[in-house]
């Protein structure tokens, strides 16, 4: 029901993992605003499907609210793309097959990759 999410980083774990948060975010269809260093995974993303702020920037912070919540047009076009991101990047078979290679390799394959 959000129109936009916002996602505050400490700088300290920018890089340390990817917050699964993100994927739920993107998967919504809706704009990201992060609170993250640049140059990090997270601002590569969100660069793409929001906007990003440095993390002890609050006026930036509370700007960027501001200027989505003014343009419903630029939160539309920047949810779609954060949709797209979410199924390209993080929708299961797509990370699978990042991960492991092609999907369809037939069952001796799929039997070889079962993790016990």
């Amino acid at each position: 029901m959000a129109d936009l999410h916002l996602m505050p980083q400490s700088p300290d774990a920018a890089d340390l993992v990817l917050p699964s948060k993100l994927s739920g975010m993107l998967a919504s269809g809706r704009p990201v605003i992060a609170a993250c260093g640049s140059g990090t995974e997270i601002a590569e993303i969100v660069a793409q499907c929001g906007i990003v702020v440095a993390p002890d920037d609050a006026a930036g912070l509370a700007g960027a609210v501001v200027d989505l919540a003014d343009d419903p047009t630029r939160r539309r076009e920047l949810g779609q793309r954060a949709r797209d991101i979410a199924e390209t990047r993080f929708e299961r078979d797509s990370t699978l097959r990042r991960v492991f290679g092609p999907l369809d390799q037939g069952p001796d394959v799929a039997e070889d990759a079962v993790v016990h």
